[in-house]
Order: structure tokens, then sequence, then C-alpha cells
């Protein structure tokens, strides 16, 4: 009996783990003989959130976080997924903040213009009510919002506004 882990990316690319609906999920395969059993593992997206932000998250008032473009070019979840929110993850002091379900992901950048101005566009639309958009995201105002991004990532920046409303455990 062999046993085979394959890894999220090949499962998604696979076509006939697309047709048997592998696509979101990790699939683990054990040969045996001619006979293939396949045990389905679905990747539930998980967020980690710095401490500043941990109870505006717990208690809802914080309920999107925008999340830098993956090298690999995948967003990082999709609308309806449940999604889990945690802090410190891969530490001792990890502790989950809640379960949330996925209501929107949307294309989110901030440009630096000539006069140090930073701009924030989501799905390519400029975002007038900045200071709005801050809070929602667990910001003071919107000076904040833009020194925190261009400390963390650099300017111009490209991700992903993710939204949730938030589950009962």
């Amino acid at each position: 009996m062999a046993w085979r882990h394959d890894r999220a990316k090949q499962a998604r690319e696979d076509p006939i783990a697309k047709a048997f609906g592998f696509a979101d999920a990790l699939d683990i395969c054990c040969i045996v003989g001619f006979s293939i059993l396949v045990r389905r593992i679905v990747l539930m997206p998980a967020f980690n959130f710095k401490s500043q932000f941990v109870d505006d998250v717990e208690s809802g008032k914080k309920p999107q976080t925008i999340r830098a473009e993956r090298k690999d070019g995948r967003v990082p979840c999709k609308v309806g997924d449940i999604i889990t929110l945690y802090t410190g993850m891969r530490t001792k002091a990890c502790r989950k903040l809640g379960v949330g379900k996925c209501t929107g992901v949307t294309p989110v950048s901030i440009h630096e213009y000539p006069a140090g101005t930073p701009q924030l566009f989501i799905a390519g639309a400029m975002i007038l009510n900045e200071d709005d958009f801050a809070q929602a995201d667990g910001f003071e105002n919107s000076a904040e919002f833009y020194k925190f991004f261009e400390d963390t990532h650099g300017l111009p920046f490209r991700g992903w506004l993710i939204e949730w409303e938030l589950c009962n455990d």
C-alpha cells in the first residue's frame, strides 16, 4: 500500500481532479493494486491578525481585511467560503478569534501620486470616503491606514479586500 499526498496546486491543475470536484481540496490517495481510494480534505482559509486588530475582529467591528497579492497569483478565498480568524498563528499564543462566512472578495490597490498623496482604489474605482473605509478596517483615520500599508508593504500596493459576516461557533 503506497500513500501519496498531493499538493493543493496539483489538485487544482489536474483536469480529472477538477471533473470530480477536487479543485478546492487537498487529496490524500491510497493506491491498492488497481484501486484508488481518495479521501478529501477541504482547505478552510484562515487569516491571522496583528494584536492591534484583535478586539475589533472579535467584536465584529472589523468585518474586513486587506491582504497582499500572493506570489502564485491565487485569490486567498472566495465568496461563500467559511473562514477562520486567528491571532498569533504559528506560535504558542495562537488564539481563534472567530469564524466567518466570506461575503466579498474585491481587488484593491493603493497608489502614491507625484504630490506624495496615496489614493485607494477598490475594483478600479477611487474611494472618496477614505476615513470611513479606514475605520471599517480598524484604523482611526485614513492617514494611519496609509502609513500602515506603506510601512508594512510599501507603495504601490496590490491585494484583495476580504469581507465577512461572523458566524456563531
